[in-house]
Parts: structure tokens; C-alpha cells; sequence
């Protein structure tokens, strides 16, 4: 039974719909990431085009300081290799994403790092929101020709004012009537030189950072968009980056991705894919510089026996094969999870900060065992100890993978346990309708807001603590987390009557200032940090019965109806 079980996958829906009364925690089912012949046709396909379109031009690319993008992205998709978990309808191969791990792992194999990030940020980068949220009309305007290879996607959220601190962005979109009016600048564009349009993250709105912000579809041949100049990198030569500013460019207001007011969240999340893709990548080239390392260490000769013979420097590359096959296992555990439809924030920034610093370590090692060759342009182990360095700074710096890391780690009491059940409801099947959810704790929205929380997503509930996110091989129910904003705000307001009125008893007890009437029951979070339990994605929101003495128990609070918050859909 058990040889059977490990075949499938999360696709089998057959399966999930038999068992999902048995699961009681996917993290201890089967092993979703597998691979078969068929993954192996498509590296091969992928090594192919590599070996042919890419390779032989790498060295006059990385002089021109440009690679042809629309050419060699044209080859790849013709291939079938572009959106190969993306709906078919829109020119995707409709895979799970053990297939996007087999193409991640070949980008290796191509002589640069330029390449594969520019292809990593038009496929994982740029499209992942556009696929979750995206409207049909925008997913027929810029997926599909971006799937084909006939357009050239970016993603725009650093600015000349600074890159880490995304809620500080000043690029703003003005509406007027139909239209949105947009102003600002981006910087470090990857492809942004020959990119046909951007995921742009601008501020919409006056309010909150964390709510002001909109992810929007910007032609970049749109009167008013200025490609500033083509940065000059130490690294990713063959990658154009670039500076684009935007004076006054008029867009539809239909180009939004998915409700205005939600891009900062959205981009949250799109930062995932990036970084689990990035890391896969990364391990693979780690890989390939050992080996390749070895082999040179075997031809070369010193003292009259080849340099492998050395116990330290084969010492040294076992610790280093020994480190990323450790780093290998946490990226598919990540992808296992993802797969499985949970949230990867946490696995997805570790993997990210080890895959930066890992890959320093190991480049730096490899080229010390090629002596004064190392340090020349003629060996690829010198492009890749230039390339390499990119991985610890774009798509979130070390410092703030480590910052996120902790914040998860601080705020969450059972961290150890990483996700908690509810021992109540352990059917899939029984939680897919969001009606049934919102009746049975207590959420009596009326019908405009039930509706402004469905039709975003066409998604059902995912067993366990639900992955803020959608695509093929998982769910993204956006309405856990405006369960989780009115639960945070409800349990901030107990928080400061405790506060004011010098109430020390647990929380239980101010279910006895119930009214009668209007009375929510709502589930409360475990953690001290809003950020943090939207981003981890609890499905099972729960307060401890009292928060101080009994941590593991359940308790479902009565709250008065002073203290029921307006319902809008507020991420934050």
C-alpha cells in the first residue's frame, strides 16, 4: 500500500477525495515531489535547447552585456517550457510544479547566471500574481503572449529611493475616469531594456502602506514610460537591468491584478515563488561548480600526482557536496509543502538565505582549487564567483530573509510544533464551501461582502493551515485572511479592554459582557504579529482557553457586539 500511495501526487484528486477523512496533517503523508521519465524528457528537452541556442553564444552575449530575450525566450516556449503549471487556456502546460523544479535544476547547465534569471523572472516572477488574480481579459492581454515567448514580462517594485522597504514606494497611479495615470520610477529592472510590459506594484490610494498599494499591468511601449539607462553590474552581465521612470503613462483601470488596495500583499506572495525558484536554481549550479571543480582537480597535476589526491581539497568539496545536498532537501521539502497547498513563507526564506551564503561558500572554495586560472575570464568558475554574488542581495537581501525568519520564529508559541489542527475538522471535503465557513464561525457578512471575498478566487479550501495562495498545485483562500484581520483586530480590542479596566482573568470570562444579540464567534490567532499569521496562512485560527497557563487548548470567545469590527476587505 504504501509503494502505491508514494506514486501519486497532488493532482490525483481521486485519492485526496478518498482519504481526506484519514489526513490528519499533510506533512506526515506521502512525498508529493517525485519524478519520472516524463520529467526526464523534459530536462532533456530543456538540456537541448541549452546546448544549442544558448551555450555557444554565452561568451559574445556577456560582452555585448545582452542577450536577445524575445529570441532565446521564443525557444524555450516553442518547447512548451514557459508556464508549464499554468492553466492551458491561456498557453499553459497545466503540470504540477515538480516539472517547473526539473526546468529550474537544467537553467543550471546554461554558462552564465544572466540567463536563467532573466527566464526565472519572466515565468516566476513577474506572472505568479497575474495568474492568481488576474481578471480573464488581462490573463488573455499579457499571460498568454508571455507564455508563448511573444512578449518579454518584468516585475517593478525596487525604486531609486530604495529596495527592501517595499511599503516605502512612491510610485503612485492617480485614476481618472477609466483610467489610471501613473508616475514614478523603478530601478534594477531585470529585462526591464526589453520587457513589452511590467507587474508594477504603485501606491493607489492615501491610506495605509500596507493597504494603499496596487499590482498593475503597464505596457512599457505606453507614451510616457523612459528606459533611463541600462545598468552596468559586476555580475549577470548578459541580463539587461535597467532604470525606467513613467511620466504621467495612461493605463486602463482594468490593467489592476486581481482588487486594488491589495498589491502589497499580492507581491508578498509572488515573492515566494521567486524564492523558491532562485534557490532551486542556485543548489543546482552549486552542484554543477563541485563537480566540474572535481574534474579539474583530477587533470591537474602538482608534485606529480593529480590535485584531487590532496585529502584536504577533497575533504573540502565533500563538506561542500555534503552542505548543498542538505539545502537540496529543504528545497524539495518546500515544494512538497507548496504542492500540498500549505504556505512556505518560512521554508522559502530559509532557502533563500542559504542558498545565498551556501553558494558564496562554495564558488569561493571551487576557485581556490583552480589557482591563478580561477581569477580569469577564460574559466566559467570566475563568471559564476561574479554571478553568484546576486543571490544573497536581489529578491530580498540576507538581512531580510533573516528578519522575516525571526519574526515567524518570535511570534509563533508552538513554532516548534510549525502548524497546530484543530482536532474538529479534519475533512477536506467538508470545508471547501466558504458560506458553510463563514455560518460555522459565526461570520454573518451580508452579500456584498460575501461576494467582494469570493469572486477574487476560484479556489477551495486546502486541508490544514491554508496557503495564502493560488495556482495548479494548491489553493489560495483569500477569505482565511480576512478571517485572520477581523480575528487580530477583535483580539487587539479584548487586548486594550483587558488593558483599561485592569481585567487580569483569562479571556473566557469576558464572554459573560455578552448581549444577546449580534454575537460573532470568531477564531483567535496564536501569534503576537499581524504580518506573520497572514503570511503563514492559518486555516485554523485559535485562541488558548486562557492564553497564560493552557497553550494548547481550544477556546472559542463570545465577543460583544461593541466590539464587532466593520467588515471590509482589509488585508491588514
Amino acid at each position: 500500500m504504501f509503494k502505491t500511495l508514494l506514486k501519486l501526487t497532488i493532482n490525483n484528486s481521486l485519492w485526496i477525495k478518498n482519504h481526506s477523512k484519514t489526513i490528519i496533517n499533510p506533512l506526515l503523508s506521502i512525498r508529493t515531489l517525485t519524478f519520472s521519465a516524463e520529467h526526464d524528457e523534459l530536462r532533456k528537452t530543456c538540456n537541448r535547447i541549452i546546448e544549442k541556442d544558448v551555450n555557444p553564444f554565452v561568451d559574445e552575449w556577456e560582452a555585448r552585456g545582452m542577450f536577445p530575450a524575445h529570441e532565446v525566450f521564443k525557444k524555450f516556449a516553442n518547447a512548451g517550457l514557459f508556464g508549464i503549471t499554468r492553466d492551458p487556456e491561456y498557453n499553459g502546460q497545466g503540470l504540477d510544479y515538480s516539472f517547473s523544479v526539473a526546468f529550474f535544476e537544467e537553467l543550471a547547465n546554461i554558462n552564465c547566471g544572466g540567463i536563467p534569471t532573466a527566464l526565472m523572472v519572466h515565468t516566476d516572477m513577474a506572472l505568479p500574481a497575474l495568474v492568481n488574480y488576474g481578471s480573464d481579459e488581462l490573463k488573455r492581454e499579457f499571460l498568454a503572449p508571455s507564455l508563448t515567448g511573444d512578449y518579454v514580462a518584468c516585475v517593478g517594485v525596487s525604486e531609486p529611493s530604495g529596495g527592501s522597504d517595499v511599503a516605502a514606494l512612491r510610485s503612485n497611479a492617480r485614476r481618472d475616469g477609466d483610467d489610471l495615470i501613473i508616475n514614478g520610477s523603478k530601478m534594477w529592472i531585470t529585462n526591464g531594456a526589453q520587457a513589452d510590459w511590467m507587474c508594477m506594484l504603485v501606491n493607489t490610494s492615501h491610506g495605509p502602506v500596507h493597504k494603499n498599494k496596487s499590482l498593475v499591468c503597464v505596457p512599457l511601449k505606453s507614451p510616457g514610460v523612459t528606459v533611463a539607462k541600462k545598468i552596468n553590474k559586476i555580475g549577470l552581465r548578459c541580463s539587461d537591468t535597467a532604470e525606467i521612470y513613467f511620466d504621467n503613462v495612461r493605463v486602463p483601470y482594468r490593467n489592476i491584478i486581481g482588487e486594488e488596495g491589495l498589491g502589497f500583499m499580492y507581491q508578498m506572495l509572488q515573492f515566494q515563488d521567486e524564492r523558491i525558484c532562485a534557490s532551486i536554481s542556485t543548489t543546482s549550479g552549486m552542484f554543477r561548480a563541485i563537480q566540474e571543480t572535481i574534474d579539474y582537480c583530477r587533470q591537474r597535476m602538482t608534485f606529480d600526482q593529480p590535485l584531487i589526491n590532496n585529502q584536504y581539497i577533497h575533504f573540502r568539496l565533500a563538506e561542500l557536496q555534503s552542505e548543498v545536498e542538505c539545502l537540496k532537501s529543504l528545497n524539495y521539502r518546500a515544494v512538497d509543502e507548496m504542492m500540498n497547498g500549505e504556505n512556505v513563507t518560512y521554508l522559502a526564506s530559509i532557502a533563500k538565505l542559504k542558498a545565498g551564503r551556501l553558494s558564496r561558500e562554495v564558488i569561493d572554495s571551487c576557485l581556490q582549487y583552480y589557482g591563478g586560472m580561477g581569477f580569469t575570464e577564460d574559466l566559467l568558475i570566475g563568471r559564476a564567483y561574479r554571478d553568484n554574488r546576486a543571490m544573497s542581495i536581489a529578491g530580498g537581501t540576507d538581512e531580510i530573509m533573516l528578519g522575516i525568519i525571526c519574526n515567524l520564529m518570535v511570534s509563533n508559541n508552538n513554532f516548534n510544533k510549525n502548524y497546530h489542527y484543530h482536532p474538529k475538522n479534519n475533512n477536506i471535503m467538508d470545508r471547501n464551501n466558504l458560506h458553510e465557513q463563514m455560518i460555522q464561525y459565526g461570520h454573518h457578512a451580508n452579500k456584498h461582502e460575501f461576494d467582494r471575498l469570493k469572486n477574487p478566487l476560484k479556489s477551495t479550501f486546502i486541508h490544514g493551515p491554508s496557503s495564502i495562495r493560488q495556482s495548479n498545485y494548491g489553493g489560495h483562500p483569500l477569505e482565511q485572511m480576512e478571517k485572520t484581520r477581523l480575528a487580530r483586530e477583535e483580539y487587539r480590542d479584548l487586548q486594550i479592554l483587558r488593558s483599561v479596566q485592569g481585567i487580569q482573568a483569562p479571556l473566557r470570562q469576558l464572554s459573560e459582557r455578552k448581549a444577546a444579540s449580534n454575537v460573532g464567534r470568531l477564531p483567535f490567532l496564536r501569534s503576537s504579529n499581524l504580518m506573520s499569521d497572514v503570511l503563514m496562512g492559518h486555516d485554523e485560527l485559535i485562541m488558548p482557553e486562557n492564553i497564560f497557563d493552557q497553550p494548547n487548548e481550544y477556546c472559542e470567545v463570545n465577543l460583544p457586539p461593541h466590539m464587532v469590527m466593520e467588515r471590509k476587505l482589509n488585508i491588514l
